[in-house]
C-alpha cells in the first residue's frame, strides 16, 4: 500500500511487492492488535538482522513516549518525555536517526541500559506518520549484528514497515479475523441511512429503501478518516447550504453527493449530475443553465440542467472546467438560487442545491482571485475531504473489499466467491492509484474470471505471483509464509540464477551497491555460485549444443 513519494524505492519494484504482499498476509492472519503489532516488531528485528526492535506511540496527553510493542524482558514498558533520548528526539523532530556508535550520539540517552542492564551500541530509529503527515510514534531497532552499524538498505526497510504500521496504528480497532466479518459500515452512515428512509413517505417508489439501502452500503468506513468523512456528511445533511468535495479521481466523490441528496429533504426531488471535464465550454454553459431566445416575436426557453434540478440537487464534478462566465452564473445560483440562463436579460428564480466537485487542493480552489467571491464564500461555508484509498488504512480496505464482492456477486447473480489468503494480501499491498474505482473493477473482473474461489491469478493489479511484468513473478516465495528475513535471502538467491550469478547486475535490479550485495550474500550464506538448474535435453538439443558438453 505504498503509494507515497516520499516513502523510498526498497530494492527493486518486484522485491517491494514481495515485502508488502508479506506485510499483507500478516494482516489478514487472525491476530488481535497486540499480537499483529508484536510480529511486526519481531519482523523488523529479523529483517534488519539485528538485535531488539522497539515501537513506541505518542502519548499528547502526557508529552511522552509510550513502548507498546518491544523486546524488553527486564521491564514492562518504557516512557520517555518527547525529546528524551533518540526515540524522544525523533518523536520530537521527525528526523531519522541512525547511530553507528549511540555513546557518541549528542541525543543518546542511557538512563533505559542503566535500568536494564542493556548495551544499547548501534541504533536506527525512525518516525512513525498517520496518513495526514501526523507523528504518531517511532519504530527503533537496536545493534545490528554485523560490524559497522546500520546500512542504506537497512534504513528504506525500517522506512517502509513504519510506513504500514502507521496506517495500523492509525485504525482505532483493528478489523476481526477476515471470515465472517462483515463490511464495517461507520456508525455515522447508520444514521444518515436511518434519516433517509424517514425521509421517504409511504407513497414512495418501490424498490426505494432498497436503493437506499445500497446506497449506504457503499459509504463504508471503518477507520478515523472516513468516520470523520461520514460525520462531516451527516453536518452538510442537517443543511441546505452548497457543498464543496475534494478528492482524487475514484476516491467517491459522486457517492458522497448522491448521500447527501438521498438523506435530505430533497431526497424525492432530482439528482443531476454532470462531469463539467466532459463537456466544451460553451456547450457546458448552454446544458448548465439553459437559453432563452425570441424567435419571431415569441420567448422560447430550453430549460438546463439547473432547472431541471429544481428543488433537488446539482452535482457538478470537476466544477473547475467550468468558463468565467459559467462561474458567475453559478455563484449567483449558489448564493442567491437565481439562475441567468444564455440569452437571457433576467434572473428567474431556481431553488436547487448545488454540491461541486474537484480533484484540486482547497488551496488552489480558494485562492484568491480564482472564483468569484461569494461563490468561494459560499463553498467555504461545507468542505468535505475524501481521502485517497491509500490513506484510509486495511480495515477500511478490507471492508471495501468485503461490500464490492458482496455487490459483484448479486450483480453476476452467483454465490460470493472466497478470497485466498494470497489474494488478499496481493489486495491490502497494492497502492490503488485509482482508488474505490479501481477497486472495484479490480473485483468485478475477478468476480467474472473465477470459479467458487479468488486466486491471485484473477487479479488485475501488479502481485508478487502475477503482473504486468513478467521479471515479478516471485510466487513461489511466499509459499510456505517465510519469515521477512527468509523472503529476502529467497529472493536474493532467486535474482542471482535469473542474472547467471551476475551480481553486478543483481545489484541493480535490486536498487543497491554491490558492497551491500556481497555483505547480504555473505549475511545469508550465499557467497558461493548459485548453480542453475541444468537445462533439458530437449533445449540442449535444440541450441545445437552436444549434450555431452
Amino acid at each position: 500500500m505504498i503509494n507515497d513519494g516520499k516513502t523510498q524505492r526498497l530494492r527493486s519494484d518486484s522485491a517491494e511487492r514481495a515485502l508488502l504482499h508479506a506485510l499483507g498476509r500478516l494482516v489478514v492472519s487472525e491476530l488481535s492488535a497486540n499480537e499483529l503489532l508484536t510480529r511486526i516488531v519481531d519482523t523488523t528485528r529479523e529483517l534488519l538482522v539485528a538485535d531488539r526492535a522497539t515501537l513506541y506511540v505518542i502519548d499528547h496527553a502526557r508529552g511522552e513516549l509510550v513502548s507498546v510493542a518491544a523486546h524488553l524482558p527486564e521491564m514492562p514498558a518504557i516512557r520517555l518525555a518527547i525529546g528524551d533520548g533518540i526515540a524522544g528526539h525523533v518523536a520530537r523532530t521527525g528526523e531519522l536517526v541512525r547511530a553507528d556508535a549511540c555513546d557518541k550520539n549528542q541525543h543518546f540517552e542511557p538512563r533505559v541500559d542503566r535500568a536494564t542492564g542493556y548495551v544499547t551500541r548501534s541504533m536506527i530509529a525512525v518516525p512513525v506518520h498517520g496518513g495526514d503527515g501526523d507523528r504518531i510514534g517511532v519504530l527503533q531497532v537496536l545493534n545490528k549484528h554485523a560490524d559497522g552499524g546500520f546500512h542504506d538498505d537497512d534504513q528504506a526497510t525500517v522506512e517502509v514497515l513504519a510506513h504500514q504500521v502507521g496506517l495500523l496504528l492509525e485504525e482505532a480497532a483493528l478489523p476481526a479475523p477476515w471470515p465472517g466479518s462483515g463490511p464495517g459500515v461507520g456508525a455515522g452512515a447508520l444514521g444518515l441511512r436511518q434519516q433517509a428512509l424517514a425521509n421517504r413517505d409511504e407513497v414512495a417508489e418501490p424498490g426505494a429503501d432498497a436503493e437506499i439501502e445500497d446506497t449506504y452500503a457503499q459509504l463504508v468506513g471503518r477507520g478515523r478518516r472516513m468516520l470523520r468523512v461520514l460525520s462531516e456528511v451527516e453536518g452538510a445533511v442537517q443543511t441546505d447550504e452548497t457543498v464543496l468535495l475534494i478528492g482524487a479521481a475514484g476516491t467517491g466523490k459522486a457517492l458522497i453527493a448522491r448521500t447527501i441528496h438521498g438523506s435530505s429533504g430533497r431526497t424525492r426531488q432530482p439528482l443531476i449530475a454532470i462531469d463539467c471535464a466532459a463537456h466544451g465550454q460553451s456547450l457546458l454553459e448552454l446544458t448548465l443553465f439553459g437559453t432563452e431566445r425570441r424567435i419571431h416575436g415569441e420567448r422560447v426557453v430550453r430549460p438546463g440542467a439547473a432547472e431541471r434540478a429544481r428543488g433537488g440537487v446539482l452535482y457538478l464534478a470537476e466544477f473547475m472546467s467550468l468558463s468565467s462566465s459559467s462561474m458567475q452564473r453559478l455563484a449567483q445560483l449558489a448564493d442567491q438560487r437565481l439562475l441567468t440562463r444564455v440569452g437571457g436579460s433576467e434572473a428567474v428564480p431556481c431553488d436547487v442545491r448545488v454540491i461541486v466537485g474537484t480533484r484540486r487542493s482547497i488551496a488552489e480552489v480558494l485562492q484568491p482571485g480564482t472564483l468569484p467571491p461569494e461563490l468561494a464564500q459560499q463553498l467555504r461555508a461545507h468542505i468535505i475531504e475524501v481521502p485517497p484509498l491509500a490513506r484510509r488504512g486495511w480495515a477500511d480496505l478490507r471492508a471495501l473489499v468485503d461490500s464490492k464482492l458482496d455487490g459483484a456477486s448479486r450483480r453476476h447473480n452467483r454465490p460470493r466467491p472466497r478470497l485466498t489468503r494470497d489474494a488478499l494480501g496481493a489486495l491490502l499491498a497494492w497502492g490503488w492509484p485509482g482508488n474505490v474505482g479501481e477497486l472495484e473493477a479490480c473485483i468485478e473482473a475477478a468476480v467474472s474470471s473465477c470459479d467458487d474461489e479468488i486466486r491471485i491469478e484473477h487479479l488485475t493489479i501488479p502481485t508478487v505471483r502475477s503482473g504486468r511484468d513478467p521479471d515479478a513473478q516471485v510466487g513461489p516465495l511466499l509459499s510456505d509464509e517465510p519469515t521477512l528475513r527468509e523472503l529476502e535471502r529467497r529472493y536474493i538467491e532467486w535474482m542471482l540464477r535469473r542474472c547467471h550469478n551476475n551480481r553486478s547486475q543483481v545489484a541493480r535490479k535490486l536498487g543497491i551497491g554491490r558492497n551491500t550485495l556481497h555483505r547480504k550474500l555473505s549475511e545469508f550464506g550465499l557467497d558461493a555460485p548459485i548453480e542453475e538448474p541444468a537445462a533439458p535435453v530437449k533445449a540442449r538439443v535444440r541450441s545445437g549444443r552436444s549434450a555431452a558438453r
